[in-house]
């Protein structure tokens, strides 16, 4: 009885293949388990989020961060360079920084700007239901020459 309860047989509408249910769940459980596969490894947005990433001190300790690391370029002061670079990245599970890349460039500053988030330690993870996600973010550098 117990091997029996293991292959009962399901008839699809329409069609004549038969199929055992053992499959039929094997099957279930490999998509289920792509699906879990695929949404540990997707990428939130920080409105997606229940608690959004945040740089360990917060706010006040991101910018003495920044501060402290970032340096104008020389070239860039000696051309007279100015403005605004957007910085994207995604910050980890684990509150490690990848995918640095500029979303609004500045020619001649975006490389100092790309190499002070790259220095940045872990953050504290976005998390979604208590479990930390990956997590998209910007962040603006203003270059001002005084």
């Amino acid at each position: 009885n117990k091997y029996l309860a293991n292959y009962v047989y399901v008839f699809k509408k329409g069609d004549n293949d038969i199929y055992s249910k053992k499959e039929q769940n094997e099957k279930e459980s490999k998509s289920k388990e792509e699906q879990n596969e695929s949404e540990s490894n997707k990428i939130f947005n920080g409105d997606d989020v229940d608690q959004q990433p945040s740089f360990p001190g917060g706010t006040n300790a991101l910018n003495t961060f920044i501060v402290s690391n970032l340096k104008y370029p020389v070239f860039a002061q000696e051309k007279g360079i100015q403005g605004r670079v957007v910085v994207k990245f995604i910050v980890e599970k684990d509150g490690s920084i990848s995918n640095v890349e500029v979303d609004r460039s500045v020619p001649g500053l975006d490389n100092e700007a790309m190499r002070v988030v790259k220095a940045m330690p872990k953050w504290i993870p976005g998390q979604i239901n208590g479990k930390a996600v990956k997590v998209e973010c910007s962040h603006p550098f203003v270059f001002r020459l005084q």
